[in-house]
């Protein structure tokens, strides 16, 4: 039976492919959404957004939805080889696959199984973690709100060959990032951290989480159109389907294929769902309906949506047992948004109204944040009137940020480092954000972040170890000395690797006209000059592949950290030799003030070495 199923579900979906026909509902409960769209124009209004607007996306698909099912789902674009996206075309979730981890453990925890606050230790192999600076207990909480402590992944999370998945318990103990933070300290959305959520699922049911979430979520809400797997292989039609499906890239107003963009995550449950946007819709309509089919008990969805995390010292809360919430002029919705190579999704509901949105694509785009403003209207602050009174002098909160999420530990340290958010004083309690958006205060303790209309709150905190935090939202951001130091360490590097390429061509055309001099160290300069270019070649290498497989295979950063030890000895080395010419009484060295300045140059791409790749990797 349940073949004849599948063999019917295929037989449906590709009818609908053939005459592209969107999906509708006969009715709903509500006469008009919360923007003020009659319920009966929602496809008028979505269709004449897609004709009048094309450059906003290369290919989409939408879906509306109320506590009774689907009122409208279509898509618009190619999706591939000519064919029309439509309700049935498939996209990757994305982190809108993390709602499933939050679900399954709220499913536990209903159940007696899971307590939200007990150590996760305690539900996990023996010995499990590998990477942890602190004792402190980490719970599901701290899972679902993005405080387990950890920076962004070093290693590998995803690859684009399907022989590289393994388990979900060797893919978290393979790619286990540094733990920096004490737990609940700061937010830091976390991948890795919602994929081990997962393996928590997996080790108290007992399941495999890909069927753990096929029996308790996908089937029970009907959803035939969807996989878990990252490869797909869990629904057959999905991984045929997937594999036509173009992805684009923007170029200008105009939108360029990228390929297929078929990239495996093996840690899975932070993002590897893929489904039509009429099984994203089922599964967002579970949530509005009068008796949600995923729980038992309503006190348990109840719990889901609320709040469980909020910005340090105010009652502003960003995060719900995992989902986020999204202020409107008019509502308050809860979902998640997404991304990967290829494809953005965003997933929405509105308990008060009863409507929530889907969207997908498979090129980003303005379209998905439309739709949203479509059903929903305008986005505006959450409401910070009993946080404080008048707007009054505060502490200076300009500086030079890294983003906590950032890898500010290992061999991608310097991508971290790279990634500085610069805040500049621009009047009394006012700051500009290099000039991409402004922060004025609003109380003593919360600030308000501008950017192209979009307001969103913020908190600063001085840190008990030095330093300042400022947090938005599920992300945090630090300004501490030892991150000025590793970027100090990358101006370093660069200067001196453009001044040695400069050097290196001077001295070819020299040899090239036989008029290159001998003096004492002459080969080890021009050997650490050559190892200059070969570290700054490593990083361009390392960001070459993190592209890819977002994080670096274990054989390739090795391979990677081994070059750079032995640049390090080079410049070790020629500090040697320039200080033993600089001394030296012998009539065949250089002058003195070429082995000054190899000197400097030596010694700062020692410093830069170590302030980019041994800082916290060595424990230095």
């Amino acid at each position: 039976m349940r073949i004849i199923t599948k063999v019917l579900s295929v037989f449906c979906c590709a009818a609908l492919l053939t005459v592209s026909m969107p999906v509708q509902a006969a009715a709903a409960e509500t006469e008009k959404t919360p923007s003020g769209v009659k319920i009966t124009d929602i496809q008028k209004t979505i269709e004449d957004y897609a004709e009048q607007n094309k450059s906003d996306y290369a290919c989409f698909s939408a879906a509306v939805f109320d506590r009774n099912g689907i009122l409208y789902a279509n898509g618009f674009g190619d999706a591939g080889g000519g064919q029309k996206a439509d309700a049935s075309t498939v996209y990757e979730w994305g982190s809108v696959s993390k709602t499933m981890v939050w679900v399954s453990a709220l499913q536990l925890y209903e159940q007696g199984k899971l307590d939200l606050e007990a150590d996760v230790r305690g539900y996990l192999p023996e010995g499990f973690f590998q990477h942890l600076r602190y004792d402190d207990k980490i719970t599901m909480l701290n899972l679902m709100n993005h405080t387990g402590g950890w920076c962004e992944n070093t290693w590998s999370i995803q690859t684009p060959n399907t022989g590289d998945i393994v388990s979900l318990h060797d893919a978290l103990r393979n790619s286990e990032p540094y733990q920096l933070y004490r737990p609940g300290e700061m937010s830091s959305y976390c991948n890795w951290g919602a994929a081990l959520a997962g393996y928590v699922v997996e080790c108290i049911s007992g399941e495999d989480y890909c069927d753990y979430v096929h029996k308790h979520i996908l089937e029970p809400l009907g959803m035939e159109e969807t996989a878990v797997n990252p490869t797909h292989s869990d629904n057959e039609w999905v991984k045929e389907q997937r594999e036509k499906l173009e992805c684009y890239n923007p170029a200008g107003d105009n939108w360029v294929s990228a390929g297929k963009q078929l990239i495996y995550i093996n840690l899975y449950p932070a993002g590897a769902v893929t489904s039509s946007i009429t099984d994203m819709a089922k599964y967002g309509q579970a949530f509005l309906a009068e008796k949600c089919p995923l729980f038992e008990k309503q006190e348990t969805l109840d719990l889901l949506l609320t709040q469980s995390a909020e910005l340090p010292g105010t009652d502003i809360a960003y995060c719900y047992h995992g989902f986020w919430d999204t202020d409107y002029k008019t509502t308050k919705t809860y979902g998640h948004d997404g991304g990967t190579n290829g494809c953005s999704s965003v997933f929405q509901f509105d308990p008060v109204s009863g409507i929530g949105v889907a969207a997908m694509t498979s090129g980003g785009g303005a379209a998905l944040e439309k739709m949203t403003e479509l059903i929903y209207g305008e986005q505006e602050m959450p409401d910070t009137k009993d946080l404080g009174g008048d707007i009054k002098k505060h502490e200076d909160i300009s500086g030079l940020y890294h983003g906590v999420r950032s890898i500010l530990h290992g061999p991608m340290r310097w991508m971290g480092i790279a990634g500085v958010l610069p805040i500049l004083p621009a009047g009394a309690d006012s700051f500009n954000v290099v000039g991409i958006a402004t922060i004025d205060r609003i109380s003593d303790d919360v600030l308000r972040l501008n950017q192209n209309g979009y307001q969103i709150p913020l908190v600063v905190r001085n840190l008990s170890d030095g330093g300042r935090m400022m947090t938005l939202g599920e992300q945090s951001y630090i300004s501490k000395t030892e991150n000025m130091v590793g970027m100090a360490g990358l101006i370093v590097l660069v200067l001196f690797t453009v001044i040695s390429a400069v050097m290196l061509f001077v001295k070819l055309i020299l040899l090239i006209a036989k008029k290159r001099k001998k003096f004492i160290g002459r080969g080890i300069m021009t050997l650490a000059q050559l190892a200059r270019l070969a570290s700054v070649g490593v990083l361009i290498w390392f960001s070459s592949i993190y592209g890819i497989y977002y994080g670096l295979p274990k054989l390739q950063g090795m391979i990677g950290v081994g070059i750079q030890a032995l640049c390090l000895l080079i410049y070790v080395l020629a500090v040697c030799t320039d200080l033993r010419g600089l001394f030296s009484k012998s009539e065949e060295k250089a002058g003195a003030g070429k082995y000054l300045i190899n000197l400097i140059a030596n010694g700062g791409s020692i410093f830069a070495v170590v302030a980019l790749e041994l800082i916290r990797f060595w424990g230095v």
